[in-house]
């Protein structure tokens, strides 16, 4: 039986678009990372801490997202108290003028 794992994986590197040694370092790090690491994960950071270009990054985790190997959920940090913001809507059902804050 295929690790489940591999075989989504295997779905990304059909695409062709990325370096072999780069989808291998990503399957170690999901395989091996602290579950908190991996659940706040930052491509941008994540990119930089590897020495890879961030564009490269961005395509590989929506790619990674799209074929099932990660869920890509965006939050936003409160600018006045830093309390993590969520919305049923995603971002687009986040107001600009709104506050989020009760400070």
């Amino acid at each position: 039986m295929e690790n489940p794992l591999e075989s989504r994986l295997d779905i990304v590197r059909g695409t062709g678009l990325f370096p072999p040694g780069l989808l291998d370092r990503f399957a170690k790090w999901l395989g091996s990372a602290p579950e908190r690491e991996v659940f706040r994960i930052n491509p941008l950071g994540w990119a930089k801490q590897n020495q890879v270009d961030e564009n490269l990054v961005i395509d590989l985790f929506l790619h990674a997202t799209r074929a099932g190997v990660v869920d890509m959920l965006w939050s936003v940090l409160c600018t006045q108290c830093g309390i993590l913001v969520t919305s049923p809507g995603g971002l687009r059902a986040m107001s600009r003028g709104k506050r989020h804050c009760r400070l």
